[in-house]
């Protein structure tokens, strides 16, 4: 088993040993610092997966975008040269499960990167430089390979490792927000 595997295991079982509890604390902690920083204040649109477990729940952020009139916009993969793109998600959005995620129907209209004020990353394991190990197929590092606007990740602390090590095409996220 590769190493990357190995880490990402070992922290998505620690995601997954947390007690409802817990996580419902570490959320609102990650809402509220979201929320109250500039690059959500700055922001008039944003992209987030919809997530799944163990992840940082991402419909409390969805909703808010929304309450605030922000647009929100979702991946969906492109199958040529595994890439991604983002649409418009609203509550009218038909969604389908590819990969174990809920992204756009192919009829969905993408958006162009200048458009998209903030990306919300995903990610597994972080190191506190912003480096990260995600799911495992690269499609954030080359979508944001050429991305100029601001990059956030909600961030349990359980995620935290210095085990990370940047590789040739990762692309650290600029800030982490992380639980407290």
């Amino acid at each position: 088993m590769s190493f990357k595997k190995q880490l990402r295991q070992e922290v998505l079982a620690h995601l997954s040993a947390l007690s409802q509890t817990e996580r419902s604390e570490k959320q609102v902690s990650l809402y509220k610092q979201l929320f109250d920083s500039l690059e959500w204040q700055q922001a008039k649109t944003i992209a987030v997966t919809i997530s799944k477990q163990p992840e940082c729940e991402t419909r409390p952020v969805i909703e808010q975008a929304w309450k605030e009139g922000k647009g929100v916009f979702i991946p969906r993969t492109v199958t040529n040269g595994r890439l991604m793109e983002f649409c418009s998600y609203t509550h009218k959005t038909d969604t389908r499960d590819v990969y174990g995620l809920q992204e756009p129907l192919l009829e969905a209209i993408s958006t162009s990167k200048d458009s998209i004020d903030l990306i919300l990353v995903p990610g597994v394991v972080y190191h506190q430089n912003g480096y990260r190990i995600g799911f495992g197929g690269g499609y954030y590092d080359r979508y944001l390979a050429d991305y100029r606007g601001k990059t956030v990740s909600l961030v349990f602390e359980e995620q935290l490792s210095d085990k990370v090590v940047a590789e040739r095409y990762d692309v650290a996220v600029q800030r982490l927000i992380i639980s407290n």
